[in-house]
């Protein structure tokens, strides 16, 4: 085992964890634990040790796997992961009933970052800026309200239909790839972190506001998204418990979104929409 790689691995592990502690205090009252990181020499001993790992046990041994020779994109994955993780331990309760704007936003944010003199550096990110672009220029760009307001099915829905538009095209479906609904939906994330959001009055605490809300509203409906009383008393009675929440906040999705929307934008006026998309499209194109 190369010592030097995985000491990196491990400081990495450490800014990222530090990064979550003091950037999303506010998340939870969750205390994320420790999680194991397995390096494996290359990608095929990852590959035969995950494959050994979920036929011994229905979940796996919940290990974080990667390999040495994964390089840059190893290490977006490992970030990413971390970091949901430590999101889902910070509260339960949201590990199942994120917008896909903010699910897929967060995890592209954290995925950009660079490791770099002990801390996190946030780069650009190349990918979200040109589908971005190109949506902007094409007239395709999902505004703030739309992209608060999607589902999972609505942002797959969108992507099909600019796939059948492009007909076959080859440089239209491409272009139809680059801008995807899933490639843009990361972008207003980005937007109140590192964009004009992050200073404009009305979307500078827009984040901590929607999450504050949106677990306002589970729990209101704790009941409605669970089939037993009480608490759970075996492993078996929780894994119930949290299926039963997914499959309950899958079928609300949009009755959830309207609701949470609803209470974060309440003393929004017609201009301040106005203003917000104008400054959106601006910074996107």
């Amino acid at each position: 085992m190369d010592d030097k790689y995985t000491a990196k691995m491990l400081d990495q592990a450490e800014a990222v964890r530090a990064w979550a502690d003091a950037t999303f205090s506010w998340w939870g009252d969750g205390f994320p634990g420790p999680q194991t990181l397995r390096i494996c020499k290359d990608s095929d001993e990852e590959r035969a040790f995950r494959d050994l790992s979920s036929r011994s046990a229905a979940w796996g041994t919940g290990e974080i796997t990667m390999s040495k020779d994964e390089g840059p994109t190893g290490f977006r994955w490992f970030a990413q992961t971390l970091f949901d993780r430590w999101l889902d331990e910070k509260s339960p309760a949201l590990a199942y009933s994120q917008p896909p704007w903010l699910s897929q936003g967060i995890r592209e944010w954290v995925g950009s970052a660079v490791y770099k003199a002990g801390k996190l550096d946030f780069r650009a990110d190349v990918d979200t800026a040109v589908a971005l672009k190109l949506a902007a220029k094409q007239k395709k760009l999902l505004l703030p309200r739309e992209l608060l307001l999607s589902t999972y099915e609505d942002l797959s829905e969108r992507d099909k239909a600019l796939e059948a538009g492009a007909g076959k095209d080859p440089a239209a479906a491409e272009l139809a790839r680059r801008m995807s609904a899933w490639s843009q939906a990361s972008g207003f994330v980005r937007y109140l972190l590192a964009g004009p959001g992050k200073s404009a009055a009305r979307t500078k605490d827009l984040l901590p506001r929607y999450v504050a809300a949106l677990k306002e509203h589970l729990a209101a409906d704790e009941g409605k998204s669970s089939s037993s009383d009480g608490a759970p008393k075996t492993e078996e009675e929780e894994a119930e418990r949290f299926k039963n929440r997914q499959s309950y906040w899958k079928e609300h999705q949009k009755e959830m979104l309207k609701a949470v929307f609803d209470k974060v934008f309440e003393g929004f006026t017609d201009d301040d929409w106005t203003a917000l998309d104008k400054s959106y499209t601006g910074w996107a194109g």
